[in-house]
């Protein structure tokens, strides 16, 4: 079991800000989240569209496996 010390440790060696400059020049040059209509970008057609959310009584894992899924796939197909 996770003991709180430890996350509360992970949380404050997390440097956002590193992260941040690493990434965000790669997705300033890719560009992995804009459509284009350019016959010259190589980048394959992906469309992932996740079911909207609609209130239907209190979270549950179900929500979480629903959308997990969507992401997985987005995220593989992202050109990095």
């Amino acid at each position: 079991m996770n003991n709180p010390k430890d996350n509360q440790e992970a949380n404050s060696t997390l440097d956002i800000e590193a992260i941040q400059a690493k990434w965000l020049p790669i997705w300033e040059k890719k560009q992995p989240f804009n459509s284009s209509n350019d016959p010259d970008d190589e980048r394959p057609r992906i469309y992932v569209l996740d079911m909207f959310s609609y209130p239907s009584g209190d979270l549950h894992m179900g929500h979480a496996e629903a959308f997990a899924i969507g992401d997985v796939v987005s995220r593989y197909y992202l050109p990095y």
